[in-house]
């Protein structure tokens, strides 16, 4: 498993925070130099909103830990064609994975929320079993402090789950944890 660890990071409640930049540069956890632009996703205008500092940090820590940064998101390959080249995100690609297929039109957002989480869950657990190796996965509504229970066969693989607060997205604190797992994977 000596492997570069693998930073697994949703976009929209993470990065893509939902609170407006004069109310997350009230949040002392918050980091500084907001952002705010309108992306094209499938045709659509997309406002999204974002700290340089933050952008900073995450691009840090992959070059300090020598992290592999995979994007997990429903954004799928515009998270590299559009945010990469927009916030310049230094990521590795995205994770494909099938975001919505088969999900009824009526289905309710929990509904939703509770099929892309299991969707996630799968594409986790295939990448973390075709090549073991330490992994953090930074996602406001797959993940709760602790893997989900249908996240089966990666428990033994050292982890780290990341769940933000989607109205401010990551936070110092949050950020300080990730640095502080990544460095305890270094040896002695």
């Amino acid at each position: 498993m000596g492997a570069s660890p693998l930073l697994l990071v949703d976009f929209d409640g993470v990065i893509n925070f939902e609170a407006s930049l004069a109310v997350c540069a009230k949040n002392p956890d918050a980091f500084g130099y907001l952002r705010r632009e309108n992306l094209t996703v499938d045709g659509m205008e997309v406002e999204v909103r974002w700290s340089g500092e933050l952008v900073s940090r995450l691009n840090g820590l992959k070059r300090e830990y020598g992290c592999e940064w995979k994007w997990l998101t429903t954004w799928l390959g515009d998270a590299v064609t559009q945010v990469d080249a927009v916030l310049k995100t230094e990521s590795d690609g995205h994770i494909p994975w099938d975001t919505d297929a088969g999900i009824p039109t009526d289905a309710s957002v929990d509904e939703i929320v509770a099929e892309r989480t299991a969707r996630k869950c799968a594409r986790l657990v295939d990448l973390v079993q075709d090549a073991p190796r330490p992994f953090v996965w930074i996602d406001d509504q797959a993940i709760h402090k602790t893997l989900p229970p249908d996240c089966p066969g990666v428990g033994d693989v050292p982890h780290l789950t990341v769940a933000p607060d989607p109205k401010f997205g990551l936070l110092r604190p949050d950020v300080d944890q990730i640095a502080e797992f990544l460095s305890g994977l270094r040896p002695a």
